[in-house]
């Protein structure tokens, strides 16, 4: 099983996000740090936390873990369009510098954008945001399907 379908197969979001980020190397990474460590690794700059955006593929690699996460709502969406969870700050599974993810957490556009929460951009046909994937994972699959 390779990490996307690994991915896929998780029942909640709480262990979707655990996989999808995996652990903060290299070796231990998930579909997240792979392709932050993957391009250019440990030490290259999609491997920096504050230098990664600079890397034009950073906006292809997180547009791709966007169409991850929607392919995993997509198996069952009417439950998974509410299911969030998991840290606000990264990798704090123990909650030890704040609490956990909830709807009604704020995400803060500046002048770009109203404020949002997050309830308001679970799903992306509807509301906020307005597009949609040609093609999306499927799980146990190690391709894409058309859909």
């Amino acid at each position: 099983m390779n990490q996307t379908q690994l991915t896929l197969s998780q029942a909640d979001f709480g262990w979707f996000d655990r996989v999808v980020e995996g652990g903060p190397s290299f070796d231990a990474s998930g579909v997240h740090g792979g392709g932050h460590y993957g391009v250019g690794g440990t030490y290259g700059q999609m491997g920096d936390l504050y230098a990664s955006p600079t890397d034009p593929i950073f906006y292809m690699h997180h547009a791709n873990l966007d169409r991850v996460w929607w392919s995993w709502q997509a198996v069952d969406l009417e439950a998974r369009l509410t299911d969030i969870s998991g840290p606000i700050y990264l990798m704090d599974y123990d909650n030890a510098q704040g609490g956990n993810v909830t709807l009604d957490f704020p995400m803060t556009l500046g002048v770009n954008a109203e404020n949002v929460t997050v309830g308001d951009v679970m799903d992306i046909k509807g509301g906020v945001l307005c597009y949609e994937y040609d093609q999306l994972y499927e799980a146990g699959l190690s391709g894409a399907k058309t859909g």
